[in-house]
């Protein structure tokens, strides 16, 4: 799935609740400002060795890709809708 698929399926979700459009604006900014001011802040745990246990995880979406997905999320609420991705040529 697209990062605007996801999008719109997300903000087809939430549209009429205006707690869950709040979060995500929350973490749009909290991951904005993460992304900015913390070094570290695009790392991302792929494996780790606790206790003799291994435990190894693969992110579904990058932070460049959930920054990009919230921030349609906030577009397609503060513009009324999702962008229309079919074109109509006329002559």
């Amino acid at each position: 799935m697209s990062v605007f698929d996801q999008a719109r399926s997300i903000y087809n979700a939430i549209k009429y609740d205006p707690v869950s459009i709040q979060a995500i604006r929350d973490e749009y900014k909290a991951l904005a400002l993460s992304i900015a001011t913390d070094a570290n802040g695009t790392a991302q745990v792929t494996s780790t060795t606790i206790n003799g246990q291994t435990i190894s995880t693969r992110p579904t979406a990058t932070n460049q890709q959930r920054m990009q997905m919230l921030r349609y999320v906030c577009y397609f609420v503060d513009n009324g809708g999702v962008v229309s991705t079919t074109s109509l040529t006329t002559f």
